[in-house]
């Protein structure tokens, strides 16, 4: 048996931790199971995506409402993201709060689903709800730091078209928290 492409897997799932939220309206059912510890794929029907752990991508996800003629999404819960430093809820100095977990953000006055999560490379990426009053149904990139205990927020893209696109913008400059988040300080933020 050969073994080199469930290593492949569950080395590329674990670098990426992918999550689609499905529409909860659509009535399609329930959505994946999460996937194995060991980095299998979780099985999935329509609906929401069930999460994996420890490197395992979840469930199919089910049609999302920003992108109706897309069809459905064939990705699910996040995988590998359950230790995100970034999970949580947040206030920043200006009172604003923020929840981060692996399926949704919420800022208070937006909220996100969230597809991607690199807890080593300390980012995040979601789609903009299509109620969202500032580029609906397109993607956002949330980047964090942790200096000296402090955490530190900066949303690094906030229209982008796709994800690919997200991820290729470049990221906040963790070295410069006075002006590394696109030319303005970083946002730091305790814990709730």
């Amino acid at each position: 048996m050969k073994l080199w492409p469930v290593v492949a897997f569950a080395i590329m799932s674990s670098s990426l931790a992918w999550a689609c939220q499905g529409d909860p309206d659509d009535g399609a059912g329930g959505g994946g199971e999460a996937g194995a510890a060991s980095g299998g794929a979780g099985s999935g029907g329509a609906g929401t995506g069930g999460a994996g752990t420890g490197g395992a991508l979840g469930g199919g996800g089910g049609e999302l409402s920003c992108d109706p003629e897309a069809g459905s999404e064939v990705l699910g819960g996040a995988g590998g993201a359950g230790s995100a430093e970034i999970f949580g809820d947040w206030t920043d100095k200006y009172g604003s709060s923020y929840s981060f977990d692996q399926e949704v953000i919420d800022s208070g006055y937006a909220v996100y689903d969230v597809v991607v999560v690199n807890d080593g490379e300390q980012f995040v990426v979601a789609r903009n709800s299509e109620s969202a009053d500032f580029y609906p149904c397109q993607y956002s990139r949330f980047d964090w730091a942790v200096k000296a205990g402090d955490h530190y927020l900066c949303r690094t893209v906030l229209d982008a078209d796709s994800v690919d696109e997200a991820l290729a913008r470049p990221a906040a400059d963790r070295s410069d928290l006075d002006a590394g988040c696109s030319g303005f300080p970083w946002s730091q933020v305790s814990a709730q």
